[in-house]
């Protein structure tokens, strides 16, 4: 497997490895964990499940952490917060000079998949954590990463320059929103929960940040499995827990969906050089052309 891997990569592996004595476990550790298989799933990281006494996850940044505005430290620190919470893998080893984190690894349950209640009882606990100094701004990160485009991407930020004057409005709407910050995961996806335990858990916390809860709950929806309107309504009952502000409430996540879509195709070519496609251009008209 290592032979696949880029020779960085193998290396920062190995040397995380190697370093078994650091990681803070409960269990003394005896002998070097070794790995079990590459774990899928990662856009940004190269993971790996190890296994000495007991089993964990190395992570390898994939990605220039500093060119999409992640702070590794940040995540480090918010995983101790949420792990307690009992929301969030325990971390255990954490090097930036090799660019290596390590967490307990968490058996998911088989053919379990989250409901719209299930995700809705997480994000309250989530949102319910006293939020951090870590904050994320949207709209920083959002002119941050046009601001790369136009130095070296320039082609692509005249494709996308009439889309981002359509997406003025609802920035504007994010900008005059003064919903209180919460601590937020900003990338709850299918493939970052699991079921532990018979309790929903997140991985990949690298875009944790104190933020809008309505952006948090928007990344969601986006995905497939609450794309349903249905269950978009049954999920948004159960997180207010009444149906009070239900349409104010539906209004800001669709502001939201719509600037996370803007969003994910910026990030897309900021962190990963992939250049917008025309499934990914005909999917933003139609959220700005619907508003939603």
């Amino acid at each position: 497997m290592e032979a696949e891997l880029p020779p960085t990569i193998s290396k920062q592996l190995k040397l995380s490895l190697a370093q078994y004595r650091m990681w803070n476990t409960d269990t003394l550790l005896t002998r070097e964990p070794s790995v079990i298989k590459q774990l899928s799933g990662g856009l940004s990281n190269y993971s790996f499940l190890v296994e000495a006494e007991q089993k964990f996850v190395v992570r390898i940044d994939g990605i220039d952490a500093i060119a999409v505005g992640l702070s590794r430290h940040s995540e480090w620190v918010l995983l101790h917060r949420v792990a307690q919470a009992g929301l969030a893998p325990t971390p255990r080893y954490y090097n930036p000079d090799i660019k290596a984190l390590v967490v307990d690894y968490l058996e998911p349950e088989p053919n379990r998949t989250a409901s719209a209640e299930d995700i809705a009882t997480f994000f309250k606990h989530l949102h319910s954590v006293p939020p951090t100094r870590f904050k994320l701004d949207l709209l920083q990160r959002i002119r941050r990463y046009e601001h790369h485009l136009t130095r070296h991407f320039n082609e692509v930020k005249r494709t996308l320059k009439p889309f981002a004057r359509r997406l003025e409005k609802y920035l504007e709407l994010v900008n005059r929103d003064r919903t209180p910050a919460t601590l937020c995961h900003n990338d709850l996806n299918p493939s970052n929960r699991l079921f532990f335990k018979s309790s929903l858990r997140a991985i990949d916390w690298e875009y944790a940040a104190s933020g809008n809860p309505w952006f948090d709950i928007a990344v969601a929806f986006y995905s497939d499995e609450l794309a349903n309107e249905n269950l978009k309504t049954e999920f948004l009952i159960s997180y207010l827990e009444e149906k009070n502000n239900f349409n104010e409430s539906m209004g800001k996540i669709q502001t939201y969906s719509i600037v996370y879509t803007y969003l994910e195709i910026l990030w897309n070519v900021v962190a990963l050089k992939r250049l917008p496609e025309d499934k990914d251009l005909t999917v933003l008209d139609k959220c700005l052309e619907i508003g939603v």
